[in-house]
């Protein structure tokens, strides 16, 4: 099930991101459009392709243990934006914290009473937050990156 998880993740986020227009590097230019959401890795580039579609979101499981019928997976979303542009980069971190704070207002409910597809439940991590963000200081400018670390729980025999 916790294929299903990571699926059903990916899912409500591409459809809550999809109002969310960031400046992304796609195959034909520098263009606003929502971020891609993948599952586990950045597919291989094309060899008729450029360069990798950007903004996206990865969806990676890191671990998981059950406990009384029950999984718990801790889920990390790496969001990756790109912004070329020539000044100090605010317009990279500006929309890295859009993406991040777009992420949080999507999967926030599922830890207050409406857990994704009824049966995924957001947990709190052992500091009590239902979501934690650290941004990566080694992504080379243009890219810019932070990974949201998630724990969910739901039974494990459905």
């Amino acid at each position: 099930m916790s294929a299903l998880l990571t699926q059903k993740i990916k899912e409500h986020l591409e459809a809550g991101l999809a109002d969310l227009p960031l400046l992304g590097q796609t195959s034909s230019g520098l263009e606003k459009r929502p971020a891609k959401v993948w599952i586990g890795d950045l597919p291989p580039k094309r060899k008729d392709k450029e360069s990798r579609e950007l903004p996206c979101v990865l969806i990676v499981p890191l671990a998981g243990h059950f406990e009384e019928g029950a999984m718990v997976m801790t889920v990390a979303l790496l969001c990756v934006v790109y912004n070329n542009e020539e000044d100090d980069g605010t317009g990279a971190e500006t929309d890295l914290l859009s993406l991040i704070s777009k992420i949080a207002q999507l999967l926030l409910p599922a830890g207050q009473g409406a857990p994704i597809a009824n049966r995924f439940i957001l947990e709190p991590d052992e500091k009590g937050r239902l979501l934690s963000w650290t941004k990566s200081e080694n992504q080379p400018k243009p890219f810019v990156q932070a990974d949201i670390i998630t724990t969910w729980q739901f039974k494990s025999w459905e």
